[in-house]
């Protein structure tokens, strides 16, 4: 039986029919790859990331895809980024130990000019006993650490700018933010005591640099503080959450965030600072992607370096009832601390890695052979040291 189709109906099922046509006639829309999440990796803090296609042109094209594995151009180009951190690691170390030396033989000689009744010795301990030690410390410090900083950001086209676009900061994160670094500071001091007693016990030293009788004069104490206080957190924060943060986050946030703070601890020179700078690295470069600056990093930074500051002073004048309330005021603030890290980790994790972003991390930074030097030789350093050899 035929059935009766009306005109409506017969015009209807056409025009279902040619969209239908149209459809399938149409090009499939063009895949395309977000230049500033290649990885599709949503653990990652995006206000931290750069351009990926500086290092892979080829992921423009319509329908890229990223490889697991990197081509032998895209980890050329990669290498080059980890080598930049590795050539300034190399000349802040170098510019720190040459000049700091260089300039304390320089006044040992000037000094022994005008006194010639002087020898070495004496001019040594009038340079510790004074502030021109600090002074000169303090000095080669910050322009190594901002010299190297500003370096390396050029050298891998970075803003300035970019460093201090801060997000999402209120005070009440702050307060926090001092109070987890505070509880950090305490256990890694904790932990660096134990270290530094197991050495002992086999005779090996922890602790090189002998700080007796260094700048004793009032000055020399307020240019120390100025530079624990103020110089340090800032120029260091640049240096190591500023470009070497930046520089090592071209595709793995998580790989950048502990190899940052691996070589903020060994340019500290022994294992109990070690401790204690790479714990306290790990939390600064946490902040530091979480607000997409190196603002929080040197406020906390200098919070803890104000308040160890103030803690050994304290410490030194107290008698044994007032030691004992600083005692429990240090235990209520590690556990504020501690239960403000809980709440803090709970909304803000240290990214992830994908399997393409893990073969792009570590092993792509140990073929760079700036990068891998920087580490033998800060690492060596370090450890002989803890046998009682200095290099310089």
């Amino acid at each position: 039986m035929s059935e009766n189709i009306t005109p409506e109906h017969y015009r209807a099922e056409i025009a279902a029919l040619n969209s239908e046509i149209y459809r399938l006639s149409r090009p499939a829309p063009l895949h395309t790859i977000d230049p500033y999440d290649p990885f599709d990796n949503p653990t990652e803090y995006h206000g931290f990331r750069s351009d990926y296609s500086s290092v892979l042109p080829e992921m423009t094209a319509p329908h890229a895809e990223i490889s697991l594995e990197p081509d032998d151009s895209e980890r050329r180009r990669l290498r080059r980024s980890y080598s930049i951190g590795g050539w300034c690691l190399l000349l802040q170390f170098a510019a720190v130990d040459v000049l700091i030396y260089g300039l304390l033989l320089l006044f040992r000689a000037v000094l022994m000019k005008i006194n010639p009744g002087w020898d070495s010795l004496d001019a040594y301990y009038y340079l510790r006993g004074t502030s021109m030690m600090i002074g000169i410390s303090l000095i080669v410090y910050a322009f190594s650490n901002i010299f190297t900083a500003m370096l390396g950001l050029k050298w891998s086209r970075t803003d300035v700018s970019e460093l201090t676009r801060t997000r999402e900061l209120t005070f009440g994160r702050v307060v926090a933010y001092c109070l987890i670094g505070i509880m950090l500071r305490n256990v890694a001091v904790y932990a660096s005591a134990g270290v530094e007693a197991i050495a002992d016990k086999f005779g090996y030293t922890t602790h090189t640099l002998d700080t007796g009788g260094l700048a004793e004069s009032v000055l020399g104490q307020a240019v120390m503080l100025a530079y624990t206080c103020i110089v340090a957190p800032v120029t260091e924060e640049l240096f190591f959450r500023g470009m070497l943060l930046r520089t090592f986050s071209k595709a793995n946030q998580r790989f950048a965030v502990f190899a940052s703070a691996v070589f903020f601890g060994l340019v500290h020179g022994n294992i109990p600072q070690f401790l204690l700078a790479f714990i306290l690295g790990v939390f600064l470069a946490h902040i530091t992607l979480r607000h997409g600056s190196v603002i929080p990093s040197i406020i906390v930074h200098s919070f803890i370096n104000s308040f160890s500051s103030l803690y050994a002073f304290l410490v030194g004048k107290l008698d044994d009832s007032a030691y004992l309330v600083l005692a429990l005021a240090m235990l209520l603030l590690n556990t504020t601390g501690f239960l403000v890290l809980l709440f803090f980790r709970a909304e803000n994790k240290i990214p992830a890695t994908t399997p393409a972003q893990s073969r792009r991390g570590l092993p792509v930074a140990a073929m760079s052979v700036p990068l891998a030097a920087a580490f033998v030789l800060l690492a060596g350093k370090m450890i002989l040291e803890l046998f009682g050899v200095t290099l310089l």
